[in-house]
């Protein structure tokens, strides 16, 4: 098996869905099929004679199998959709394409298993249609899944999740950057549709179920404009003026150093706290984006009027290109991302007083992540040590952690000695290496300097910057 390989041998189950994808007996025969395995199994067990169980016994029961039905966010989980989902079989999953179909299929799929989850789209079905730009008038469709509030007096207020689960498709489509054939798409964006789908699960199987409705959306449409959840907010399907928050998941696979950028802290007064908790909690560096604009679904939702939060791990060298493939996500960053997602909605949900809107215009950084170490260089034209030396260093940074003071005099980068001709040259290339990262760990690499400190307390010594992303 390869990194695209579908019928994984871990997960028989989300692999047969995926076989076949748009036929509506084939999902009964492997619902039937699952229902069926299941009495095998209890059947292979030994069988005693039944004793009548107490009341006790049955109010324990229950909790006991409340808690083994709790299905928790797990790594292998999300791996396990973003293999399907960016899979070669789905040729980039372009909006309204057979690929894109193939998708939605897998997606309703898995939404069908999780029990307690119910269609939220036109006429009762799990889907909202809507027409692409264009004489050809083809058809797109949104998935909406709705967990019913589980208390009457807060179960009327909304709380969305959303991805997109479109991409750009093959080469020669619109946002297609690469000659390659099929772009794939697994951080952008089955990276973040994987992360709905488990928070869906997460939350549908927990023993303590969100007060308010939970609605998890999967937009088409977004490469090509946002079409999917402009459509949907035209066109809402719960009242927009009781949804208290949105928060969108797009490209969350490629975390570096933990870091992660959210969008839209300025659209609610409490999202800044909040969010500086639930990355905290979730092990995370956020870089904080308090506008509301973004080149992605949530800044749909703050067009009109609801705040929306948006969670990204930044561009990078296979953004809309071939290269985007299933093996090279960073799946334990993914996780931490959902994690996050998970507690920003339990933390809107666990309080009384809704959220309040506020309007943050301005449009979002496009990041992606960078090293930061903290100095500038400058040259020596006229210094028998070296010609490279510490011009600023600031404060909070790698190089003040590492005690690196302006004057000292950069004699060697990585053990690669600085020549006088060449010395800033050098260290530019130095530098860029440094740009790259790690595949085992997601990380970019220490810078390694050797340097001199002038002055009679000075003398020769070596530091390693760790970087930090900013």
């Amino acid at each position: 098996m390869n990194q695209r390989t579908v019928l994984s041998a871990t997960a028989p189950s989300r692999a047969l869905m995926f076989a076949a994808p748009l036929s509506g007996a084939c999902w009964s025969g492997i619902r039937l099929a699952g229902v069926l395995l299941s009495g095998v199994l209890v059947l292979g067990g030994a069988v005693s004679a039944a004793t009548p169980a107490t009341g006790d016994e049955l109010a324990a029961g229950d909790e006991l199998a409340a808690a083994q039905a709790f299905d928790p966010i797990t790594a292998e989980e999300l791996l396990e959709h973003v293999e399907v989902l960016a899979a070669d079989a789905l040729m980039g999953r372009e909006a309204g394409t057979r690929g894109e179909h193939m998708a939605a299929g897998y997606i309703v799929g898995v939404l069908e298993q999780i029990p307690g989850l119910q269609p939220g789209g036109d006429d009762g079905t799990w889907f909202q249609a809507f027409h692409l730009p264009g004489p050809d008038q083809i058809v797109a469709r949104n998935i909406i899944a709705v967990l019913p509030g589980s208390d009457e007096t807060h179960a009327a207020q909304t709380i969305i999740v959303g991805a997109h689960y479109d991409h750009v498709g093959k080469a020669g489509t619109v946002g297609a950057l690469d000659g390659s054939l099929i772009h794939n798409g697994a951080d952008d964006n089955a990276s973040g549709t994987s992360g709905v789908l488990e928070l869906a699960e997460a939350l549908a199987t927990s023993p303590n179920k969100p007060r308010r409705t939970v609605a998890f959306h999967f937009y088409s449409g977004e490469e090509k404009g946002l079409l999917g959840s402009v459509h949907y907010t035209r066109n809402p399907l719960r009242p927009l003026e009781d949804s208290l928050l949105m928060v969108n998941m797009d490209m969350i696979g490629r975390m570096v150093h933990d870091t992660l950028l959210v969008g839209g802290t300025g659209t609610a007064p409490v999202f800044p706290a909040l969010a500086a908790r639930a990355a905290r909690d979730a092990g995370l560096n956020m870089i904080e984006e308090p506008v509301g604009g973004a080149p992605s679904d949530n800044a749909s939702f703050h067009l009109a009027g609801v705040p929306a939060l948006f969670l990204f791990t930044g561009v990078h060298e296979d953004y809309h290109r071939a290269g985007d493939d299933a093996h090279k996500v960073n799946v334990v960053g993914m996780h931490k991302v959902v994690d996050m997602a998970h507690t920003l909605v339990r933390g809107v949900d666990d309080v009384d007083e809704r959220t309040h809107f506020k309007l943050a215009p301005g449009a979002a950084k496009h990041w992606g992540p960078k090293p930061w170490f903290g100095a500038v260089f400058g040259e020596l034209f006229e210094n028998e040590m070296g010609s490279v030396h510490i011009a600023m260093v600031f404060d909070d940074s790698p190089a003040q952690a590492a005690g690196l003071q302006v004057g000292d005099i950069v004699l060697a980068v990585d053990g690669k000695p600085i020549t006088r001709a060449e010395g800033m040259s050098d260290l530019r290339k130095a530098q860029a290496s440094k740009a790259r990262l790690d595949p085992t760990n997601h990380r970019f690499t220490p810078l390694k300097l050797t340097v001199f400190r002038p002055g009679p307390d000075g003398g020769g010594r070596q530091v390693t910057l760790e970087p930090v992303v900013r």
